[in-house]
């Protein structure tokens, strides 16, 4: 009965997505928005063809965003690659021969940001998985922009994680509102990279700034745990009218030593080498 029940379900959606179309569909990310509507957790989860973890899949969105850091980003990465590239190789010089592949986010891919697991596989560390686990809960920061690089010399290559911004009420964000189990795995995380970093003060990296110091946890995990060539970019646009944002570099990086006075990090550290600011006018990214 529970199979008829299901099959029914596909019937029924199949008779506006084309039977041909609907199996194939039942592996795509656009399918699982009719699943959840349309069938009950406790049927998806009798099938293993149907296990998508909801909160592990990417965020898509089905035309370029409207405005803000999403859609500057989203212009940078796929018509102006170059201006990023440039710079990232310019900044570390393990990058200088190597070439890099974005995986997030792609047009051809909807636009699709992800995290946990995918977040993994689009940087070709899928195999990283259990680690991950064992240091962060699920729902993991949602990246930005992601990308992987080649070394024909080295079989290894590195990672890139993006971090981006338009406008300065972006710096402060919310603190985690993950449940106390969850909170308990963040926080100690956490405490782990300020002991990594040297950093010996009370102040709660899960609270104000956590955005920031929740992506300096995950470089420390890429590069510690996962013995990875990581770099985190951060990336500040400048001059989106759309968003009131600052118009100069000055703006931002007084934004910024607030920030690090606060959770009392230096601007050198351990992982600084690895990290870099990218400051950018959004009018280059509105011209081809």
């Amino acid at each position: 009965m529970l199979f008829i029940h299901v099959l029914g379900q596909f019937v029924n959606i199949g008779g506006f997505l084309g039977l041909g179309e609907l199996f194939k569909s039942l592996f795509s990310r656009k399918f699982m928005v009719i699943r959840d509507l349309l069938i009950p957790n406790n049927l998806v989860n009798s099938f293993h063809f149907l296990r998508f973890n909801h909160y592990s899949m990417a965020t898509t969105s089905p035309k370029p965003a409207e405005k803000g850091s999403q859609r500057d980003l989203q212009l940078l990465i796929n018509d102006h690659q170059p201006l990023i590239d440039n710079f990232l190789k310019a900044q570390h010089i393990q990058l200088q021969s190597q070439t890099i592949e974005w995986t997030s986010p792609i047009a051809a891919d909807d636009y699709a940001e992800y995290r946990d697991r995918q977040f993994l596989e689009h940087i070709g560390q899928a195999h990283q998985y259990k680690k991950l686990q064992a240091f962060w809960p699920q729902r993991g920061p949602h990246w930005d922009a992601l990308a992987k690089t080649k070394n024909e010399k080295e079989k290894k290559g590195s990672v890139i994680i993006v971090e981006a911004k338009a406008h300065l009420q972006e710096m402060e964000s919310a603190s985690t509102k993950a449940s106390p189990a969850s909170k308990e795995k963040i926080d100690a995380a956490l405490q782990q990279t300020k002991v990594f970093l040297g950093i010996e003060n009370e102040v709660d990296w899960s609270g104000t700034y956590y955005q920031y110091t929740n992506r300096i946890a995950h470089l420390y995990f890429l590069r510690e745990i996962c013995d990875l060539d990581a770099y985190l970019v951060n990336i500040y646009f400048l001059g989106d009218e759309a968003m009131n944002g600052p118009d100069t570099q000055e703006e931002w990086e007084v934004a910024i030593a607030e920030m690090y006075c606060y959770l009392g990090l230096p601007k050198k550290h351990k992982l600084s080498p690895f990290m870099s600011e990218l400051f950018i006018n959004v009018k280059k990214l509105r011209t081809q």
